[in-house]
C-alpha cells in the first residue's frame, strides 16, 4: 500500500478522510466566493473615489485579508505534495478557525452598519432601507465674516470662507441607495470626478472649492429638479449642465446661487426653459442677465447683492412672475419688470429707482416712472423712500394684506394708511420711532404686528422719562384683534414689560435691541390664549414664573444672552409641544421635561453647564437637536419610539444612548474629529434603527 501524499495527511490531520475532503473542498468553495465577493467591493471603493482613507480600508477589511489568507492556503494544500512546512502547519490553524467563522456567519457584523461599505453592497441590500436624503460633510472650515458699510441702519454682511479644504473624500457616496433623492455635499474638496446617483433630483453644493465648473460633476441620467449652489468660492460658470440628457433638461425648475463671488455667467442654463424658481444672491460679477427673458414659466425672481449694470435690460417675458425681491441691486426703474403683470408679491431693499429715493427727482411727476403693479398682496419696502415715492407705493396697495415698511424717515400718517391699505392684517415697522404714531395703530384692523426699535413704553402704559419724571399720561390703546405681537425693544425704563392692552394675544415674540432695559418680567393679560412666546437676546430676565397662569403653552423659545435666567420650574408643561433653548442660559439640567407629555420637539444648543436632559414621559417626541453642549454627560429618554429625526453635534463623545429608539427618520451625527474615530454612526444604531432612516448626515475628517 503506497504511502499517503502531504496533500491525503493534510485532510486527515485536519478533518478526516472522505469526510475532511468534503468539509475542505466546501471551505476552499467558500473561501474563493468571499474572496471574489471582497475583490468586487474593494473596487467599487477605490473607483468610486481614487483618494482614500487606506488606513479605514485595512481597519475594516479583516475578513477580506482572511479570505485572501485562506484562498493562497488552500492552494498550496491542493498543489504542493512537498513536505508540509513548518509554516503550513501553524497556517492550517488559521484557516480552520477561518472556515469556522464563515460556515458560523460571522463577519456579518458590518452588514447593518450604515457608515461603512461591507461586502453584502449598498444599503440598497437592506429590506426596507428608506434613506431618501444624504447629506456628505467634510472637514469643517472657519468662516470670516467682512463688515459692509451700514446702509441706513442696516446689518448687512458679506462672508468670506477660508479656502483650505482638504482634497479628500471618502466612498461615503455607497450609502446613497436607490430611494435617495436628495443629495447635500457641503465643506468638501473637489478636485476629481464626482457622479451623481441617477436618481437624485435635489443636489446642494455648500462651501466646496476646487472647481470652475460643474464638469467635475458627472449627472449623467440624473433628473435634477433643484440645484443649489452655496458658497463656492472657484465657481466661475454653470458649464457641466449640459452633461444632463435633453429628455431631463425639463425637470429643472429650482436653481439658487448663493455667495459664490467669482461666478460670471450662467449661459450654460439656456437650454433650461422650465426654471419657475431663482435665486442670485451675492453673485457680485454675474452679467447676462438678460438670460432671464428665457425662463417663461418663471414665478420667483430673487435678486441680491449686485453690482451688474442694469440700465440697458428690458424683462419681456415675465407674464407668470408671482414674487420679486431686489436687494441691493443696480436697478434703478422698477418699469423694465412692466411686463409681470400677476405680480403679487413685491420686496425692496436699498435700490437708487428713480422716483422713489431720499431725495426728490428733478423731473416732474409726469416724467417719472410709474408704479407698473397693481395686483399687490405682500410689500415689503427697506431703505430710504421721498415722500412722492411713499405715496405711489401705498396707492398700489389697496389689495395688501401684508405691509412691512422700514428705515426711512418720511412721516408715515397711520390714517392715510387705513385709507390706501384698508386690508392690512400683517404690519411690520421698523426703525419708524420718530415718523409713527402708535396711538393710531388700533385704526387698522390687525392681527400680526410687530414693531422694531422703538421705546416699549409706546404700547405700555407711561413710564418715567430718562429724567425721572413720568410722562403725561396718554391713552394707551386696546388691541383687540391683534393676536401676534413681535416686538423689538430699545429702550425700557421700567423693570415691568406690560403689555395688557392685547387681551386676545396668541403669540408673543420680543427682540432686545438695546442694553438700556432693565425689566425682569412680563405682565400679560391674564385671560390672553397665549401660545408662543419668544425672547430673543433678553439679558436681564431672571424668572419665567409670569408664565405660569398660562397653561397652555406649546411653544417656548429661549434665544442668547439669557445670562440670569437659571429656574425653569415655573414653566407650565403639560401643553409644552416644542422647547428651543439657545445660548448661555445658565441651567444644569431638563427634568422639568419630565412632566411634558405633548412634547414633541426639543432643541438645545450652546448651554455651557448643561449636564442632563431626562425626557421619560414624552412619548410623543419626534425631533431631538443637542447641539455644542461639552458638559452634557448624560441623555435619558426613556421609551420615546417616535423619534424620527436626531441631531447630535460637537457633543461629549461619551453621549450617545438611544437604544429604545427604533423609529428615526433624520439622523445628523457631527462629532468632533478624535470622536468621530472612536465612535460611528454605526455603532449606535440597531438594525431595527435603520430600517427607518430617511435621512442622514454624515461628517467627514482625516485627521
Amino acid at each position: 500500500m503506497p504511502e499517503p501524499t502531504d496533500t491525503e495527511r493534510f485532510f486527515k490531520t485536519i478533518f478526516g478522510n472522505k469526510t475532511g475532503l468534503i468539509l475542505t473542498v466546501f471551505a476552499g468553495l467558500t473561501t474563493i466566493r468571499v474572496f471574489l465577493d471582497e475583490s468586487i467591493a474593494l473596487a467599487k471603493y477605490v473607483v468610486q473615489v481614487l483618494s482614500t482613507d487606506y488606513s479605514y480600508i485595512i481597519q475594516n477589511r479583516v475578513e477580506f485579508a482572511l479570505a485572501v489568507f485562506g484562498f493562497i492556503v488552500i492552494l498550496r494544500a491542493f498543489f504542493t505534495d512537498n513536505h508540509v512546512s513548518n509554516l503550513f502547519n501553524l497556517f492550517r490553524w488559521a484557516l480552520l478557525v477561518f472556515v469556522m467563522i464563515i460556515m458560523i456567519g460571522g463577519g456579518k457584523a458590518t452588514f447593518y452598519n450604515p457608515m461603512m461599505l461591507h461586502r453584502t453592497g449598498m444599503p440598497e441590500d437592506l429590506p426596507g432601507f428608506k434613506t431618501k436624503s444624504f447629506s456628505l460633510t467634510g472637514p469643517q472650515t472657519t468662516v470670516k465674516k467682512k463688515p459692509t458699510p451700514s446702509k441706513q441702519g442696516g446689518n448687512l454682511q458679506k462672508t468670506t470662507h477660508k479656502r483650505k479644504h482638504i482634497p479628500y473624500l471618502r466612498s461615503s457616496l455607497g450609502l446613497v441607495n436607490k430611494q435617495v433623492s436628495r443629495l447635500v455635499l457641503k465643506d468638501l474638496h473637489l478636485t476629481r470626478a464626482l457622479p451623481i446617483p441617477p436618481q437624485i433630483t435635489h443636489l446642494e453644493l455648500i462651501n466646496c472649492s476646487g472647481f470652475e465648473n460643474l464638469s467635475l460633476l458627472k449627472f449623467n441620467q440624473s433628473p435634477l429638479q433643484t440645484l443649489i449652489i452655496d458658497s463656492c468660492p472657484d465657481l466661475r460658470r454653470l458649464n457641466g449642465l449640459d452633461a444632463i440628457p435633453a429628455k431631463n433638461r425639463r425637470y429643472l425648475n429650482t436653481l439658487i446661487l448663493r455667495n459664490n463671488l467669482n461666478l460670471q455667467d450662467f449661459n450654460a442654463l439656456r437650454e433650461f426653459p422650465n426654471i419657475i424658481h431663482l435665486e442670485l444672491l451675492g453673485s457680485e460679477k454675474l452679467l447676462n442677465l438678460e438670460l432671464i427673458n428665457n425662463f417663461t414659466l418663471l414665478e420667483a425672481l430673487l435678486i441680491d447683492d449686485l453690482a451688474t449694470p442694469t440700465d440697458n435690460i428690458n424683462f419681456k417675458n415675465l407674464q407668470h412672475l408671482m414674487h420679486l425681491s431686489l436687494k441691493d441691486t443696480s436697478f434703478n426703474a422698477l418699469n423694465v419688470f412692466a411686463s409681470a403683470i400677476h405680480l403679487q408679491t413685491l420686496e425692496i431693499a436699498y435700490n437708487p429707482l428713480h422716483g422713489f429715493g431720499n431725495i426728490e427727482n428733478e423731473r416732474p411727476e409726469s416724467e417719472q416712472p410709474r408704479f407698473p403693479f397693481n395686483n399687490l398682496t405682500t410689500v415689503k419696502w427697506h431703505g430710504p423712500i421721498s415722500q412722492n415715492g411713499l405715496r405711489k407705493l401705498l396707492d398700489a396697495c389697496n389689495q395688501v394684506t401684508n405691509l412691512e415698511l422700514s428705515d426711512f424717515s418720511v412721516p408715515l400718517d397711520i390714517q392715510v394708511l387705513r385709507e390706501k391699505v384698508p386690508q392690512c392684517r400683517e404690519l411690520k415697522l421698523d426703525a419708524l420711532n420718530e415718523v409713527l404714531n402708535q396711538a393710531r395703530l388700533t385704526m387698522l384692523p390687525l392681527q400680526r404686528l410687530s414693531l422694531s426699535l422703538i421705546p416699549s413704553d409706546l404700547l405700555t402704559e407711561p413710564a418715567r422719562n430718562p429724567e425721572g419724571r413720568f410722562q403725561p399720561k396718554v391713552p394707551v390703546p386696546i388691541f383687540e384683534e391683534v393676536d401676534h405681537l413681535e416686538v423689538g425693544i430699545i429702550f425700557n425704563p421700567s423693570d415691568t414689560l406690560s403689555f395688557t392692552k392685547f387681551p386676545n394675544l396668541k403669540s408673543l415674540k420680543l427682540i432686545e435691541i438695546d442694553k438700556r432695559v432693565n425689566w425682569r418680567t412680563l405682565n400679560l393679560s391674564k385671560n390672553a390664549p397665549l401660545r408662543r412666546l419668544s425672547l430673543i437676546n433678553c439679558l436681564t430676565i431672571s424668572d419665567l414664573s409670569f408664565l405660569s397662569p398660562f397653561e397652555k403653552l406649546t411653544h417656548l423659545e429661549l434665544e442668547s444672552g439669557n445670562v440670569l435666567l437659571k429656574n425653569f420650574n415655573a414653566v407650565p408643561c403639560q401643553s409644552l409641544q416644542r422647547l428651543s433653548i439657545k445660548g448661555k442660559i445658565q441651567i444644569k439640567d431638563l427634568d422639568f421635561l419630565e412632566q411634558a407629555p405633548q412634547l414633541k420637539t426639543l432643541d438645545v444648543q450652546s448651554l455651557p453647564k448643561l449636564f442632563s436632559i431626562k425626557v421619560p414621559r414624552a412619548p410623543k417626541l419626534e425631533k431631538l437637536a443637542i447641539q455644542h453642549c461639552t458638559r452634557l454627560r448624560r441623555i435619558d429618554l426613556g421609551d420615546n419610539p417616535q423619534i424620527k429625526q436626531l441631531t447630535i453635534r460637537f457633543n461629549h463623545d461619551d453621549l450617545l444612548h438611544l437604544q429604545g429608539t427604533y423609529q428615526l427618520k433624520s439622523v445628523s451625527h457631527l462629532s468632533l474629529p478624535k470622536q468621530l474615530k472612536k465612535h460611528r454612526l454605526g455603532s449606535y444604531l440597531t438594525p431595527k434603527q435603520v430600517l427607518a432612516l430617511e435621512d442622514l448626515s454624515v461628517l467627514l475628517d482625516m485627521r
